[in-house]
Parts: structure tokens; sequence; C-alpha cells
């Protein structure tokens, strides 16, 4: 079914649509288009969030789920695109930087660029299962790390991700590594002995 442009517009004020259901005004038109999306109505999601990033340009989540739609629809460099300019509007969205990180890893096959995205997500959110599996996928715990002091990967959350993972001894190496440089860090410490 392809929507005209009023009832894009109705979707976007609140008003009945012409299946009967009444959508609820202003920022809902992201949660509206990724329903759809999700029922596979892929052209009407587009329309929505066209007009809806149109009226509500400083909501990242519009941006987020546009970023999403290109990206399933395999356009890469829209959807990299578009995931910056919800990271222009809140720099610190986990969500977007994991996604980011997918459409670097998938379809550019940047594996370091990802592990950046992934790194920086997992910074804001080190208890998501999620992050960790993507860590994981792309064998960020499997990386050896020789010289901790020249290695971006030299980061609380990078070993705390290890430790969470069961990979102690990375962790530990980490920790011992940053415990050089602020010995009196107690909170560094605790964590230490965590990893056994």
């Amino acid at each position: 079914m392809d929507y005209s442009a009023q009832q894009t517009s109705n979707r976007i004020s609140g008003v009945e649509t012409g299946s009967g259901a009444t959508v609820k005004p202003g920022y809902d038109f992201a949660r509206q288009a990724e329903k759809m999306i999700a029922a596979g109505q892929l052209d009407e999601a587009y329309n929505l969030l066209q007009a809806g990033i149109g009226v509500f340009g400083d909501y990242p989540s519009g941006f987020q789920i546009l970023g999403d739609l290109y990206h399933l629809r395999g356009n890469q460099v829209a959807a990299t695109f578009t995931y910056f300019e919800a990271l222009r509007r809140e720099p610190d969205n986990p969500r977007t930087l994991l996604s980011l990180g997918d459409v670097f890893r998938a379809e550019e096959g940047n594996v370091n660029e990802a592990r950046k995205y992934y790194l920086q997500a997992a910074a804001l959110e080190a208890d998501s299962e999620t992050i960790a599996a993507r860590m994981k996928d792309i064998g960020f715990f499997e990386v050896e790390q020789p010289e901790l002091e020249h290695d971006f990967l030299a980061t609380e959350t990078a070993a705390d991700l290890f430790r969470m993972q069961g990979y102690f001894d990375k962790a530990k190496q980490i920790y011992l590594h940053l415990l050089k440089e602020t010995p009196a860090d107690q909170h560094l410490h605790d964590k230490l002995k965590l990893c056994g």
C-alpha cells in the first residue's frame, strides 16, 4: 500500500489514517516507522521518516531509524551518513554507535573502524551483552596486546569487556597497566581483584 503525501502528513500530525488507525502526533513518527519496517512496509516507513525528520529535524531517533532502513536496503553510504547525523544530535547514543560499527564491519569490511564504534558504545553501556557479542564476533577478545602503552585498546572499558567475557589474564594485564598511571585508583584495584 502506497501512502499519499496527505496520509504521511496525517501520520505526523496525529489524525486518522486511511486504515482507520490514529497515530500519535510528534516524535512518535520514529516508533511508528520502526513498526512499519518490522511489518515490511519499507516505502511507507521511508516516507514517514522523511516527513517526520522534515518537521522534527532535531530528533536523533528519526535519523537512527532512517539509517537502519538504509542499512536494511543495502545503501551503506546513506546509512553511514544518516547515523552520523543521529550522532551529531546525540553523541552518546550507544545504539547509533553500535549501528555504525555494524555498517563498517559488514559492508566495508573495516574491522578497525567497527571496533572503534563498538568500543565507544561499550564505554557507555559496559554491561551490554549485545555489544560484547559484536566485539567477540570481530575477534576483539582474541587480539594480542603486546604493547599496551601504544594500543588504544588499553582502556578500562576494554579491560571490563575482557573480564566480562572471562578473559581474566588480558583484563588483569590492562588493569595493571592502568594502575601504573594511577596507582591510587581504588576502583581499578577492586576490578583487578575480580580477575583473581
